[in-house]
């Protein structure tokens, strides 16, 4: 997804929230693995140590076990413990 799109929904979604601490809480996994951090980095050419890289490289798999949590069960909590068990 879009990090334009995955913003524009985050600052809707907040703007809309009865409970805007609430929503920051539990949406801000969501903005924070959305980031295509693999992208930025090699845009601006900075490098990192291999341990820094190896762990940056496991935020994609983060993404799709967040998603698939949510498609999959629309509980986060249980969906999450779900694909934990399968990674």
């Amino acid at each position: 997804m879009d990090l334009s799109l995955v913003s524009f929904r985050f600052c809707v979604g907040i703007l809309l929230s009865k409970h805007k601490g609430r929503y920051l809480c539990t949406h801000f996994i969501f903005l924070f693995v959305a980031i295509p951090y693999q992208n930025i980095i090699a845009y601006y050419g900075w490098t990192f140590s291999p341990e820094v890289t190896y762990l940056l490289r496991f935020i994609p798999l983060l993404r799709g076990g967040y998603a698939l949590a949510i498609v999959e069960d629309g509980s986060l909590t249980t969906g999450l413990r779900a694909c934990w068990c399968l990674i």
